[in-house]
């Protein structure tokens, strides 16, 4: 589900326009695709990264990143984009150069103390983004691994429950000549390599940027819970242990978001 989604379904009485603020996180998620002037649609029109798959070659080799796009509509949309390319992005690529695997693939995970890094990371840049209506917690069990558990206040009766999870695969092998697991480049058409950065790295400032997007632009949003946990790669085993723990606290969410990119649970 992109960001553009999410905010609909946060605030689902505004609709959102290809220009809104909240379209920040789908900068990746979205295209934009140069339409023939017989077709009576002004270039660029947008189209999902799902529909994008389904173009001809033709098209899709006209197609431009959609974040790149965003930047020259007017108003906040630009500010969307800055956002995304200013403080989002310079974040994703501390969080690569953290080897901070999951638990399944560093057994000695609390020793090496990469997991405590990556968590440090991602907690102070939410931190560092005045969301309004904001507790931000580190919720720490044993020799569990942390979890993240953000807590945005919003307006009605509604909770949003944002879900990610910062622990990576191992690096693997077979990676081109140039990339590597623990070394963030980001190429000029705007593709970022690295390990972690879509899977799942992207989760916490993705649900952050869209809030902050929301509050901006004076939208009234649901109140919001994120939890971010650190074992999903392993196959989540201190997550049930937290939800039942923090179940007074999470509520009873009317809409979950799973920010992650495969989703296929």
């Amino acid at each position: 589900m992109t960001a553009a989604a999410v905010a609909r379904r946060i605030a689902p009485k505004r609709a959102v326009a290809t220009h809104h603020p909240a379209l920040l996180c789908a900068g990746r998620a979205a295209v934009a695709i140069p339409l023939d002037a017989a077709s009576g649609v002004e270039s660029p029109a947008v189209v999902p990264a799902t529909r994008f798959w389904r173009l001809s070659a033709a098209r899709r080799e006209k197609a431009v990143p959609f974040h790149r796009k965003i930047a020259q509509m007017p108003n906040s949309a630009s500010r969307i984009a800055a956002f995304w390319d200013e403080r989002i992005v310079p974040a994703l690529l501390d969080f690569i150069r953290i080897p901070n695997q999951s638990p399944l693939f560093d057994p000695e995970w609390a020793v090496h103390g990469h997991m405590d890094r990556a968590v440090k990371l991602v907690t102070e840049w939410i931190g560092a983004q005045g969301l309004a209506g904001a507790k931000l917690e580190v919720v720490r069990e044993g020799a569990r691994t942390p979890l993240i558990l953000l807590e945005v206040q919003g307006t009605g009766e509604d909770t949003v429950l944002m879900y990610g999870h910062v622990d990576k695969q191992p690096p693997f092998t077979g990676w081109r000549e140039g990339l590597g697991p623990w070394t963030p480049v980001l190429q000029p058409d705007g593709k970022l390599y690295g390990r972690g950065g879509a899977d799942d790295g992207y989760a916490a400032f993705a649900a952050v940027a869209t809030l902050k997007a929301l509050q901006e632009e004076g939208i009234r949003h649901g109140r919001v819970v994120a939890l971010i946990e650190c074992s999903e790669e392993s196959g989540s085993p201190d997550l049930p242990h937290y939800l039942r723990a923090l179940k007074g606290r999470i509520g009873e969410p009317s809409l979950i978001v799973c920010l992650d990119s495969g989703c296929g649970n």
